[in-house]
């Protein structure tokens, strides 16, 4: 093994296997055990809610305002002006397209997506 790879190897050996040096086997032959750590589970830490939950419930309380919003079509610029987002991008990627995916939005011009004409209007009823 050459100097460099022998150097890195042994580096990060110890960095992923918890401090354990790598044992030589016979000559430029080495043996280094990585233990797994704990497998990960699909409930949420609780850690992690705290962070979480304020995004969702602002997502959240987005989509009932454009619902309401929406009754009548309105244009993208329209719904991003009422819930005072500024990136255009941002509002297309992560507000309109999973509106539009989960059909709680509908285009009123669907053959023409990018049309300048476009508005929406919202699928949901009146509450």
């Amino acid at each position: 093994m050459n100097n460099t790879l022998e150097l890195y190897f042994f580096k990060y050996c110890r960095y992923y296997s918890n401090e354990v040096v790598p044992e030589p086997l016979e000559g430029d032959v080495f043996n280094c055990i990585v233990p797994l750590g704990p497998q990960a589970t699909p409930e949420a830490t609780p850690e992690a809610t705290p962070e979480v939950t304020p995004e969702v419930t602002m997502q959240a309380e987005r989509v009932k305002q454009l619902c309401k919003f929406c009754q009548i079509p309105r244009s993208s610029k329209e719904m991003q002006a009422h819930i005072k987002i500024k990136d255009n991008e941002y509002f297309r990627k992560f507000i309109l397209r999973p509106l539009l995916q989960e059909k709680i939005l509908k285009p009123t011009i669907p053959d023409k997506p990018t049309s300048p004409n476009q508005k929406y209007y919202s699928t949901k009823e009146k509450k």
